[in-house]
C-alpha cells in the first residue's frame, strides 16, 4: 500500500515537473509581443552620443530592432536573441547598415566590459523574473553583469510595469454583465477575474497556485464588488484585454519590484537612477479602462489607474561619485550670500506683486555642428547639479510620480550682461571646456530670450547659438572628463543629436522646456524640421472667438510703460528658503555624503507647487484659421529686467494643496475655465519652471473644443502670427517660458496630425480654410434644447 501510494506520488511530481519545463520553456520563447510598446517612445528616453551603440535585450525576431535602427541612424543598435533562428530571420529580413544581431543569454551578455554606451529592458525583466521562478535575485544578477559592458556615463534604460504602493488590499468594482459559457472569450470580466485568482502564477508548485479574493454585497446597483490585493487587481488589469494569448499571460508575472524598490536595487550596483516616471496613456485608460472597472481604497475612496507602463533610466559613474541629492535641512536666510531675496512692487491700482529676485543671471549658449545628411548636433552639460530638484516635500504632492536624481542636462552658461565682449567670453569658454580652437568657432547668434516665470522670477534669460567644429579627439578628451568628475563639478560636456534632445524633453527625461524654446527655434532658423513628437491627439472645434487680437494691439502691448512702484508691503504669496542639500553615494548599500550645497529656493505659501498651463485651440468659424486663446497678465518679474509690464500668457493655475492627482487637477482646472476634464489633453511631460529657483512643476495641457466655453477674460489670436510674435528679439510681449515652450509644441503637434503648417508668411487660401472648416476639423455636436 505505502509503495503504491509513494509510486503514484512519484508520477505526479514527475507530471507536475514535466508541465513546468514546458511551461518554462514556453515563457523563455515568448517576446515582446506581450509587451504593448511603442518604439518612439521608449527610444526617446536614450541621450547617447553619435556614433554609440546601445545593446537591446531580448531582441526576438529583430523587427522591434530594426525600428530603434530607423530611429537612431547615428547610433549602432545591437539586439542580443537567444534562439539562434530568430538571428538568422533577422539577418534575412533586415539589411540595416546600424542593425546587427548576435547570440547570446541576458544572465551572461557577450560583450566586453566599458564597451556599450546604452543599454535596453523593454518588457524583458518581468519575463526573466518570471522565468526564473519568481525570483528578483536572478533579476538583479543579470543586471549587475550587464552593468559592467556599460562605458561610464553610459545608460540603462528599463520600461516595464511596476508593482504599486500604498494600499494592500482594495475594492474592484464591475458592471454586472453576463458570461455566456466557459471560455475565457466568452467569460465577462468580473467572471475572467475569479478564474484568474485560482490560476495566477502557475509557476509554483505544491498548490500555491493564486491569490485571495472576495466577493462582496455591491453597494451599487448593475454592479459586482470584490476585495483582493491591489497587486492582483493590477496583474489583472494588464492582462485582461489578451485573451488570445491567455495561457501564455497567465505565465508571467509583470509586477515584482515598486519604483522605490528598484531603486534601492539599482543602488546597490553602483549606478545613478536619474528619472523614473509612470506613464498614463490616455486612449488605453479611454479605450480599455473606463467604464469597465472601478477602483477604490477600503474605505470607498477612489483610486486613480495603474500606469500603463513605467520607465527607470540608471547612469554608470565611478566609484564615490554622487548618485542624487537631497535637501539635509533649512538654515536662516543669509542676506550677505543669498542668490535671491523677495522683492514686492505696486502698480497703478495699488495692486501689490510679491517676487523673487536673482543675484546672478545667465546666457544660455548653444554650441552645434551640422553633418553632411543634415542632422543637428548640440554641445550640452550632462550630470549639472540642481539642488532644488531634490528639495523635501512641503505638503505638496507628487501629482504625477516623476522624479529626478538632481542631476540634469543643461546647456552651456556664461554671465549676462557681458555686452561686446560676449563672443570672446565664449570663445574661451568652449575652448577651456573642451579645447575648441578659437578660429574652429563661428560668430555667435541670438536665438531667441525668455522669462521664466514673468509673474514670480525676475529673471531674463536670453539664448545663443554658435556654430563651431569639432577637432578630432574633442569628444574622446569630453568622455576622458567624465571619468574625472568630482563633487561640485557642474557637469561635462557632450554631444547630443538636436532631435534626441526635443525627444526627451516631451518624455519627461530632461524635465526643462528652456532647451525646447531654445531648440525649437534654432533649427527653425537653420530650416531643420524636428521630428515628430510621441503626441495624444487633439482635435480642435470650430467656435466664434469674442475678442480676436490683431497684430496693432499685439504691438500697442508693446508699447506700454513701466507702471510699477517698489513697495515694503509683503502680501505674503512666496517665501524665501535656504537649505543645505547633500550630494550622497551608496557604498554597500548605504547613503554616503560626498559633498555640500547651500543653496536658496522660493516656495508658494497658500498653494502647491504644481500648476497647470493651458493651451486653448479653436478654429475660427469666420476665417478658418487655427486660434489660440490667450490672457493679458501683469508681469512685474519680468518688467525689472527689461520686459513688457504686461505679457501674453496661456491660463495658468497653480493648484491648491489637496490636489493630489493629475485627475483632480483636471477637474479643478475644468471648473475654473469651463470644460468637461475629458477635454484637457496633457501635452508632453512636466518640467520644472526654473531648476535653480525652486520645485514649482508644470503640467501643460490643451483644451481643444472651446467652442463650447465662455472664455470671457480670453483673448485670441491667429495661430499664425506666432512666429512674429516670437520672433528673435528681447523685447515682446510673448516672453513667458511656459507659454512659449507650450505654443511651439502646439504649432508642432498641429504640423504632424493635421499637416497646418505656420510659417513667417503663411497665409491660408480660400480653398485651405473650406477644406479646414469642412475636413479636418469637425464641429463639436449641437446641445439638445
Amino acid at each position: 500500500m505505502g509503495d503504491d501510494n509513494f509510486s503514484i506520488s512519484e508520477e505526479m511530481k514527475k507530471a507536475k515537473t514535466q508541465q513546468l519545463s514546458r511551461l518554462k520553456a514556453q515563457l523563455f520563447e515568448q517576446k515582446t509581443k506581450s509587451f504593448d510598446d511603442n518604439h518612439d517612445f521608449t527610444m526617446s528616453h536614450f541621450l547617447v552620443r553619435p556614433g554609440g551603440s546601445i545593446a537591446v535585450m531580448g531582441a526576438g525576431d529583430g523587427r522591434v530592432c530594426a525600428e530603434y535602427a530607423r530611429l537612431k541612424p547615428h547610433l549602432q543598435i545591437i539586439g542580443l536573441e537567444n534562439n539562434p533562428h530568430n538571428i538568422s530571420k533577422a539577418q534575412k529580413r533586415f539589411k540595416i547598415s546600424n542593425l546587427s544581431m548576435i547570440q547570446g543569454d541576458m544572465e551572461m551578455i557577450p560583450f566586453a566590459d566599458n564597451t556599450l554606451h546604452g543599454l535596453l529592458h523593454a518588457g524583458t525583466l518581468h519575463r526573466l523574473y518570471s522565468r526564473t521562478g519568481y525570483n528578483i535575485t536572478s533579476v538583479m544578477n543579470a543586471l549587475r553583469t550587464q552593468m559592467a559592458a556599460l562605458k561610464l556615463g553610459g545608460l540603462l534604460v528599463i520600461r516595464d510595469y511596476i508593482l504599486p504602493t500604498g494600499n494592500k488590499f482594495i475594492l474592484m468594482e464591475f458592471p454586472d454583465t453576463k458570461s455566456y459559457g466557459k471560455d475565457i472569450h466568452d467569460l465577462s470580466d468580473a467572471d475572467l477575474l475569479l478564474r484568474f485568482s485560482q490560476t495566477a502564477r502557475p509557476l509554483d508548485t505544491n498548490g500555491c497556485e493564486g491569490f485571495f479574493i472576495e466577493e462582496l454585497e455591491s453597494k451599487t446597483d448593475g454592479t459586482r464588488l470584490f476585495r483582493l490585493p491591489y497587486k492582483w487587481a493590477v496583474e489583472f488589469i494588464y492582462r485582461m484585454d489578451k485573451r488570445d494569448d491567455w495561457d501564455a499571460e497567465l505565465l508571467q508575472e509583470y509586477t515584482f519590484l515598486t519604483p522605490h524598490e528598484l531603486s534601492k536595487q539599482l543602488d546597490l550596483l553602483g549606478v545613478r537612477t536619474i528619472y523614473t516616471g509612470p506613464y498614463w496613456d490616455e486612449d488605453t485608460i479611454t479605450n480599455n479602462y473606463q467604464d469597465r472597472f472601478k477602483l477604490y481604497s477600503e474605505d470607498g475612496q477612489t483610486i486613480e489607474y495603474p500606469p500603463t507602463t513605467f520607465v527607470t533610466v540608471a547612469q554608470k559613474i565611478g566609484i564615490n561619485e554622487p548618485v542624487i541629492i537631497q535637501e539635509r535641512r533649512p538654515l536662516s536666510a543669509d542676506d550677505k550670500d543669498t542668490q535671491l531675496t523677495i522683492k514686492a512692487v505696486k502698480d497703478d491700482d495699488n495692486h501689490v506683486y510679491e517676487f523673487a529676485e536673482l543675484k546672478n543671471n545667465t546666457n544660455d549658449i548653444l554650441p552645434y555642428r551640422i553633418t553632411d545628411d543634415g542632422r543637428l548636433f548640440i554641445l550640452l552639460r550632462s550630470g549639472v547639479p540642481r539642488p532644488a530638484v531634490g528639495a523635501a516635500p512641503r505638503g505638496t504632492p507628487n501629482l504625477d510620480g516623476k522624479t529626478w536624481s538632481g542631476f540634469m542636462f543643461e546647456p552651456i552658461v556664461i554671465p549676462a550682461g557681458l555686452g561686446d565682449e560676449r563672443d570672446d567670453v565664449i570663445r574661451e569658454t568652449l575652448y577651456d571646456l573642451i579645447r575648441i580652437p578659437f578660429e574652429d568657432q563661428g560668430q555667435s547668434e541670438f536665438i531667441t530670450s525668455y522669462f521664466p516665470d514673468a509673474e514670480k522670477i525676475s529673471s531674463r534669460v536670453d539664448a545663443y547659438s554658435i556654430e563651431v567644429k569639432l577637432p578630432r579627439d574633442a569628444l574622446k578628451r569630453a568622455q576622458a572628463n567624465e571619468a574625472q568628475h568630482h563633487p561640485f563639478n557642474p557637469g561635462f560636456v557632450r554631444e547630443f543629436d538636436a532631435q534626441d534632445v526635443l525627444k526627451a524633453i516631451h518624455v519627461g527625461l530632461v524635465p526643462d522646456t528652456r532647451l525646447e524654446i531654445a531648440l525649437t527655434v534654432l533649427m527653425e532658423n537653420l530650416g531643420i524640421t524636428p521630428e515628430n513628437l510621441i503626441a495624444e491627439h487633439i482635435k480642435p472645434g470650430i467656435s466664434s472667438p469674442k475678442k480676436i487680437l490683431t497684430p496693432d494691439e499685439v504691438e500697442e502691448l508693446s508699447r506700454k510703460g513701466n507702471i510699477f512702484t517698489v513697495t515694503d508691503e509683503r502680501p505674503g504669496s512666496i517665501k524665501h528658503v535656504h537649505s543645505i542639500f547633500v550630494e550622497e553615494t551608496r557604498i554597500d548599500g548605504l547613503a554616503t555624503g560626498v559633498a555640500t550645497h547651500h543653496h536658496d529656493m522660493i516656495l508658494p505659501i497658500h498653494t502647491s507647487t504644481n500648476t497647470v498651463v493651458v493651451l486653448p485651440l479653436t478654429v475660427d468659424s469666420a476665417s478658418g484659421e487655427m486660434m489660440v486663446g490667450l490672457e493679458q497678465r501683469k508681469a512685474p518679474a519680468a518688467n525689472r529686467v527689461g520686459g513688457q509690464e504686461t505679457q501674453l500668457n496661456l491660463p495658468t493655475f497653480r493648484l491648491p494643496e489637496d490636489i493630489r492627482t493629475i485627475s483632480q487637477a483636471k477637474e479643478f482646472v475644468a471648473v475654473q475655465i469651463g470644460c468637461r476634464p475629458e477635454d484637457l489633453r496633457q501635452m508632453g511631460s512636466s518640467y520644472f519652471i526654473h531648476s535653480e529657483t525652486g520645485p514649482e512643476r508644470i503640467f501643460p495641457m490643451s483644451v481643444c473644443n472651446p467652442g463650447d466655453i465662455d472664455f470671457n477674460n480670453m483673448d485670441f489670436i491667429h495661430y499664425q502670427y506666432l512666429n512674429f510674435l516670437m520672433q528673435p528679439i528681447a523685447e515682446g510681449p510673448l516672453r513667458d517660458k511656459s507659454t512659449m515652450g507650450l505654443m511651439l509644441k502646439g504649432k508642432k503637434w498641429l504640423q504632424q496630425m493635421h499637416g497646418y503648417g505656420y510659417s513667417n508668411t503663411d497665409v491660408l487660401n480660400e480653398t485651405q480654410k473650406r477644406q479646414l472648416r469642412e475636413n479636418l476639423f469637425q464641429p463639436p455636436p449641437l446641445k439638445p434644447e
